[in-house]
C-alpha cells in the first residue's frame, strides 16, 4: 500500500508540473530539481532496459551477468524497496556504502546549499572516506547532469587551519584533488568536477559565490 501511494503522488506530481508548463506557470526551485532528476532516472532506465534486452537476447545456458555493474541494477531495480525501508522520498541509497543521497538540479551558492541540506537535517555530500569517494566517483559517472560541469560537495578552506577540510573535521586528501588543484584562485569552496579536469570526477576548489552548480545532500543510513 506504501508502495503504491507513492508511485500515485508520484504521477500526480508529474501531471501537475506538465498542466503548469502547459498553462505558463512557473516552477518552484524544488520543481525544477525534481524535473531534472525524472530526466536522469529515465536515462538509468534506459540504459537498465537496454542491459536487460542483452541479457535476454542470449543464448540459454550462455548468459552471463556483468559483476562490474551489480550495484548499479541493484540500486535501480530495487529503488522503490529502499526509499520504503530507509531513505526520505525522492533520495536514493547506495547499497554498497549504505548512504541516502539526492542530487538537487538546482543551482545555488556553497553556502545557500550547505543551508538548504541543513534544513532537511542533511548535510552537503562528505567524501572523507575513501571507499566512500571513490564509490561516489562511480555513482555519478553514470547520471546526466546536464547543466552543470561539477556538483557542489562538503569541503571548503579553513583559513584558521590554512587547508582545505571537510564538514566532518578531516582534511581533503591529496590523491583526491584533481590536476593542479586546489589553485586557490579566489575559489575557497568544494566541488567534485564532472566535466572538469583530466581525469574527471576529482576534487577542485571553486568559488564560494557562483551560483552555478548543482549540489549533492546525503543522510547517512
Amino acid at each position: 500500500m506504501q508502495v503504491n501511494m507513492k508511485l500515485f503522488v508520484a504521477v500526480v506530481f508529474v501531471l501537475h508540473l506538465l498542466h503548469s508548463v502547459a498553462f505558463g506557470v512557473p516552477l518552484l526551485d524544488e520543481e525544477k530539481s525534481l524535473l531534472g532528476e525524472i530526466k536522469a532516472k529515465i536515462w538509468l532506465l534506459e540504459q537498465l532496459v537496454k542491459k536487460r534486452t542483452e541479457f535476454c537476447n542470449q543464448t540459454p545456458g550462455t548468459r552471463t551477468v556483468d559483476n562490474n555493474d551489480n550495484d548499479n541494477d541493484i540500486a535501480l531495480s530495487n529503488e522503490t524497496d529502499r526509499q520504503d525501508k530507509s531513505c526520505p522520498f525522492f533520495y536514493d541509497m547506495d547499497p554498497v556504502t549504505g548512504i541516502c543521497y539526492r542530487i538537487y538540479h538546482i543551482k545555488r551558492t556553497w553556502a545557500e546549499a550547505r543551508q538548504f541540506c541543513e534544513r532537511l537535517n542533511q548535510r552537503l555530500l562528505v567524501l572523507d572516506d575513501r571507499k566512500k569517494f571513490d564509490r561516489f566517483r562511480e555513482i555519478l559517472s553514470s547520471v546526466p547532469l546536464d547543466g552543470s560541469d561539477a556538483l557542489q560537495v562538503g569541503f571548503k578552506y579553513s583559513v584558521m587551519d590554512s587547508k582545505f577540510l571537510w564538514l566532518t573535521g578531516k582534511e581533503v586528501e591529496s590523491n583526491t584533488w584533481g590536476k593542479n588543484q586546489p589553485n586557490l584562485k579566489g575559489e575557497m569552496c568544494g566541488g567534485i568536477g564532472i566535466d572538469w579536469g583530466d581525469p574527471p570526477l576529482m576534487l577542485h576548489d571553486a568559488s564560494c559565490n557562483q551560483e552555478r552548480l548543482y549540489f549533492i545532500c546525503e543522510q547517512e543510513y
